[in-house]
Parts: C-alpha cells; sequence; structure tokens
C-alpha cells in the first residue's frame, strides 16, 4: 500500500513539472523596398543602385532581390548584377525579369527581406518570476542568429 501512494505520488509531481500552457512566440516582419527609375545618365543611375544596395545590405545579409526591366536596358542589368556581386549578395536570392516595352520605368529593384519584431519578454525579477515567459529571449536569440546567419 505504501508503495502504492508512493507510485501515484511520484507520478503526480512528475506531471506537474511536464506541464506548460506558454508558448514563446518571435514575430517575423516581411519589409519590401523598392527603387525604379529610368536610365537618364548610366553613371548616376549605377550611383543611386550602389547607395540603395549599400542601404539594404546594412539592414540584412539574406534579401531577396527582384529586378525588372525594359528589354533593351539589359546592358545596365548586367552591370547591376556585378555590383550585386561585388556586395556579397547571395546569387540564389537575384532574379531578374523583364517586363513589359510600355512600362513608365526603365528599371524597378525590389528588394524583400525579413526583420524580427520587437521581443515582449519584459523583466526577470523576484517579483514577476512567477509570470514571466522562460524561453522568450532564447528564442528571439534563436530567430536573430537565423536570419542573420552568414552567406556562404
Amino acid at each position: 500500500m505504501r508503495k502504492v501512494i508512493s507510485v501515484i505520488f511520484f507520478v503526480l509531481l512528475l506531471s506537474a513539472c511536464s506541464v506548460t500552457n506558454q508558448q514563446n512566440k518571435v514575430e517575423y516582419k516581411e519589409i519590401q523596398e523598392r527603387l525604379e527609375f529610368n536610365i537618364v545618365d548610366e553613371k548616376k543611375a549605377l550611383e543611386q543602385v550602389e547607395v540603395f544596395l549599400d542601404k539594404i545590405k546594412s539592414k540584412n545579409k539574406k534579401t531577396k532581390v527582384l529586378i525588372s526591366y525594359k528589354i533593351n536596358k539589359s546592358f545596365f542589368v548586367d552591370k547591376v548584377s556585378r555590383k550585386l556581386k561585388s556586395k556579397m549578395f547571395d546569387m540564389n536570392l537575384v532574379d531578374t525579369a523583364t517586363t513589359d516595352v510600355d512600362s513608365q520605368k526603365d528599371i524597378l529593384i525590389t528588394t524583400i527581406y525579413y526583420i524580427v519584431a520587437d521581443k515582449k519578454c519584459g523583466k526577470l525579477d523576484f517579483a514577476s518570476a512567477p509570470s514571466y515567459e522562460f524561453g522568450c529571449t532564447s528564442e528571439y536569440n534563436r530567430a536573430l542568429s537565423i536570419l542573420n546567419a552568414p552567406v556562404n
């Protein structure tokens, strides 16, 4: 009888430790930025593209890039592709597509990248320990490391 009560107590103790009702959620935001222009002066256009790419690269290393262009501007897109390579963009995430001759702009560069939204884990102190979401900071750091992993 004593063993049965001990086993029941032990099972209840273990089951109470294994039940969790908290989910650690991290929110991601998809950011899309665009640069569109007509090529009047090729040198100035390349400088404009370079400034745009530097700004994007400083925000996120894993950026999807879509370059839409008129078919007669393919020479310029080749130069932009070389700029992307020189700035260490992942060329597997770069796509090019031609647009209609009737489109308003010669070149449209669309970039898409993800950021981690603000973490709302709160502070851990003696007063807030019972309601603190343990693992929230770890989940936030894991999400940051996934988004900012080095590109090979």
